[in-house]
Parts: structure tokens; C-alpha cells; sequence
């Protein structure tokens, strides 16, 4: 991908590489030592830990059951480090590692749609999003998996822009990494996959050579996402499905949220067709259908919708906007644009339908609104009359003006609405109590199999005392009403 670039100042692709990497590192450093413990009111977020846990102890050869909803392929990371880190250390290097893969990935969409500005201010505006700046605080997937769609964002941005047959493998490649990060990748895969067929058919010269470049990567996807995804792997459809959230937490009697349940296609990456695809789309239409229940949504989501979603909405709608006015004269790059931000806005939507929001999902959404201000407001730079003009020797110095003023409205020494102290912002709350249950010290009580194979691997972990929580938390606290303030 990074062959893609065309450096300002003609230099080679290794600039712009080595510039990836710088982008990186910062977004990663920023993150974790500057804004982590701002927005966030634990340490670490070890929400299903257990499943995290498990899934390391099985890939390390443990007799230990996957977990049904997690990727092997997301996992990879932290099993490299199980070793010589324990499970906590192998899980905060994944973390790290993720996070500066999303910093350089970020970088990259920008720069490949609009230009460097546009890269570095993507990034900045990334760490204006607070849940992302807990990525490598999260002893989870989430940090891997959200690495994975937002360079495969960047891959398919690339490969849309430069419509030929390497390019084309570039869109293969990023839809296949989607697809193998998350079983929810179908999200991701679905418009990439549509504009690519587009591109396919309408502007490709050679289109049965462009047709294989496009195809393989992902038939190679299938057989990885077959290893990916054992078999007990639960579908597409059913960790997207309301009805039993409906029935068994909120307790509902209506007539459409008993079981059993239909699951349409039952759709997994690697274990079905697709030939299945049309009835994934048949049952989520049906989703879209079903009523709640009455006590739905809880009050906990209206606290979380009215201080944490509401704000962020008006962040999406103003990169919208810029996007827009800056591309008005580049329509094909516009159109990549929304075609590679689609999925993440597609997801940032639904949350608004979540009996709870969580800064992990989150954070894996928000580098969509991240690329819409960064490319619409460094075009807007960049098309500026003056010195440092685009495709000018001074272009750079302008670059990091920009970056620089960015960075210190991010980073709260110049107050804006865009301040991590702003008035408007929340700390995100602790998530920390599933890591305190495994405890070896002081267990919770009635732990899962899974909950007890974690307990025991923590007990030959190192300093285990730094990693847990200080102070025993059992968020009793839930607001009873919709607090404002």
C-alpha cells in the first residue's frame, strides 16, 4: 500500500513509511500516557476478561474452550508474548502493539485520501475521541481488532483511488482482513465489497486479471477465517440478534422476542458460503422490524446516550460537513471517503439501540469520524493561498503548524469544545471488576470454568499486585433516573 503514495516533494515510498511509523508511536504514547487516565476512571478495562483470558490459555495449547465470540486471528498478538509476559503482560503488549497499529493505520487513510496534513490530523483528532484513547489501556481484542478495519479502511481507500489490478488486491486484502478480525467484519466487508464490484466492472481496463487480484485475497481470507473461528463460533446473526436480550435480561413477554430464535443464514467467515449472505440481509431487515420492550432502553443507556453519543454525533455531522465542502471539487475521493467510512458510522448508529455503551465499542467506531475531520480540514489547509502551499518546498512547515496547534487543542493546553477537560465530557467508568472476580488473593464467588482456568494461570503471574484494581469495586451504582449533569 505504502507504493500508493506520491510524495509531495517526490521522495520514495519510505518517507511515507517511516512517517507511519512516527504517526504510530505518537498516537500510541499520547494515548496512553497523556489522555488514558483523563477519561477513564479504572486503570485497565478488563470487560469480559474472561473470554480474553480463555482464548489465550486455548491458543497456548491449554485444554481450556474457546470462546465463542472471539477471533483467533484478533488474538494473535498477545499469544506471542504468553511466554515471557504471563497473560496480563501478553494481553497490555497486544494492547500496545494494537494501538500503535491504529495510530499508524489512521496515518495512512488520511494521507492516501487527501494528502499528509490530512494523515497526521486524522490522527490528532483520533485522540480527541476519548474511548480511543483507552485502547491500550484494554486487556481485550479490542485494540487488535480495531487496528484490523482501520488499516484495512486504509487498504481499501488505496486500492479504490488507484483503480488498477494491484490496487484491486489491496480492496481483497482489506476486506479479508475485516472479515478475520471480527465475525462482525461483515459490517466492514459488505460496502467495501460493493464498491469494489462497482470499480470492477465499470473502470478497469483488463477486468479478468483485475477480477483475480480482487478475488484471491479473499478466498485465501476463507481459509484463514476457517482457523479463526472454531466451530463452536457463534454466527453473525446471533450476536446481533435483540430478541434473546429482550426475553432473558428485560424479562419481556411479548410474542416476538420468545424462543426459539430464528438465526437466518447463521453466517461465520470460513464456515459459510456466500450463498447465506442473502439471508443474513433478510434476518437483519427482520431485526429492524422488532419492537422493544417497554422497559427498554435502560436509564443507564439514556445516561450514556445524553453525555457520551450526543456529543460524539456532532462530531461525526461537522466531519461530514468538512468532508464535504473540502472534496466538492474531488467527488471520486469524497465518494471513497464515505464508502470507507460507511461501516464505521453504520455502527456508531446502532449503538444508539444498546441496552448499555461501552468505551470498547466505541473506540473501534470512532476512527471513522477521526478520518472525516482529518481529511476535511486538512484539504481545507492545504488548499490555502500562501506560503507552505500544497506541492510547495514549504508544504511540510505548514503540516506540522497545523499538527502542532491540533495537537495542543487535543491535548487541553488550548481550551476548545475538543478539550479533554471540556465541560461537555464524562470519564468513562470503571471496568474493572471481572479481573478483580479472578483475583487469586481474594476470588469472587461462583466463577465460570472459564473464570477458574484464568484464576489459576494468574497465580504464577508476575507482580500480580500492579495489576489488579487498589480498591474492590462491585458497581452497585446505577442512576435511577436520566442525570443531565
Amino acid at each position: 500500500m505504502l507504493s500508493f503514495f506520491k510524495s509531495e516533494a517526490g521522495h520514495f515510498w519510505l518517507i511515507e513509511a517511516l512517517l507511519c511509523l512516527v504517526a504510530g508511536g505518537l498516537f500510541l504514547w499520547t494515548a496512553d500516557t497523556q489522555l488514558a487516565d483523563t477519561h477513564g476512571l479504572s486503570q485497565w478495562n478488563t470487560a469480559v476478561f474472561k473470554d480474553y483470558c480463555a482464548g489465550l490459555l486455548h491458543m497456548g495449547g491449554e485444554d481450556v474452550a474457546w470462546p465463542n465470540k472471539r477471533s483467533q486471528f484478533a488474538g494473535l498478538l498477545p499469544m506471542f508474548f504468553k511466554g515471557s509476559h504471563g497473560v496480563l503482560g501478553a494481553l497490555r503488549m497486544g494492547a500496545l502493539i494494537g494501538t500503535f497499529l491504529v495510530g499508524a493505520g489512521l496515518y495512512a487513510w488520511g494521507r492516501v485520501l487527501s494528502g499528509r496534513t490530512a494523515g497526521f490530523l486524522t490522527v490528532a483528532f483520533a485522540l480527541s475521541c476519548a474511548p480511543m484513547t483507552r485502547l491500550p489501556r484494554m486487556l481485550t481484542h479490542y485494540p487488535e481488532s480495531t487496528a484490523c478495519f482501520v488499516i484495512a479502511a486504509a487498504m481499501v481507500s488505496a486500492g479504490l483511488i488507484h483503480r488498477q489490478r494491484r490496487g484491486l488486491a489491496w480492496v481483497g486484502a482489506g476486506i479479508g482482513i475485516a472479515l478475520c478480525a471480527d465475525v462482525r467484519g461483515l459490517v466492514w466487508a459488505v460496502p467495501w465489497g460493493i464498491a469494489a464490484l462497482v470499480v470492477l466492472w465499470k473502470f478497469t481496463a483488463n477486468r479478468k486479471q483485475a477480477a483475480k487480484a480482487f478475488f484471491i485475497p479473499i478466498v485465501i481470507a476463507f481459509f484463514v477465517g476457517r482457523w479463526a473461528y472454531p466451530a463452536n463460533t457463534a454466527s453473525f446473526e446471533s450476536q446481533l440478534d435483540v430478541r434473546p436480550l429482550y426475553h432473558d435480561r428485560f424479562g419481556s413477554e411479548m410474542e416476538e422476542h420468545q424462543p426459539p430464535y430464528d438465526e437466518g443464514g447463521a453466517f461465520v467467515w470460513g464456515r459459510s458460503g456466500p450463498w447465506r449472505l442473502p439471508q443474513t440481509g433478510f434476518f437483519i431487515l427482520n431485526q429492524l422490524t422488532i419492537e422493544p420492550p417497554p422497559n427498554f432502553p435502560p436509564d443507564v443507556s439514556g445516561f450514556s446516550q445524553d453525555n457520551h453519543l450526543k456529543p460524539l454525533q456532532k462530531m461525526w455531522w461537522l466531519g461530514a460537513a468538512l468532508a464535504i465542502i473540502a472534496l466538492r471539487k474531488r467527488r471520486e475521493t469524497l465518494a471513497i471517503l464515505m464508502v470507507s467510512v460507511v461501516p464505521f458510522a453504520v455502527g456508531f448508529i446502532a449503538q444508539h439501540g444498546m441496552a448499555e455503551i461501552f468505551a470498547r465499542f466505541l473506540a473501534q467506531l470512532l476512527p471513522g469520524v477521526a478520518v472525516l475531520l482529518g481529511v476535511g480540514l486538512g484539504q481545507l489547509i492545504d488548499d490555502l493561498p500562501g506560503p507552505g502551499q500544497h506541492g510547495t518546498r514549504w508544504a511540510p512547515v505548514r503540516t506540522l503548524v497545523a499538527f502542532g496547534i491540533t495537537m495542543q487543542i487535543v491535548l487541553g493546553n488550548l481550551h476548545t469544545p475538543l478539550s479533554p477537560h471540556a465541560n461537555w465530557r464524562r470519564p468513562w467508568p470503571a471496568m474493572d471488576i471481572e479481573l478483580s472476580r479472578v483475583d487469586p488473593r481474594l476470588p469472587g464467588p461462583d466463577l465460570e470454568p472459564k473464570e477458574t482456568a484464568c484464576l489459576n494461570a494468574l497465580k504464577n503471574e508476575k507482580n500480580l499486585q500492579n495489576w489488579m484494581p487498589r480498591n474492590k469495586r462491585l458497581n452497585r451504582s446505577r442512576p435511577l433516573v436520566r442525570p443531565k449533569n
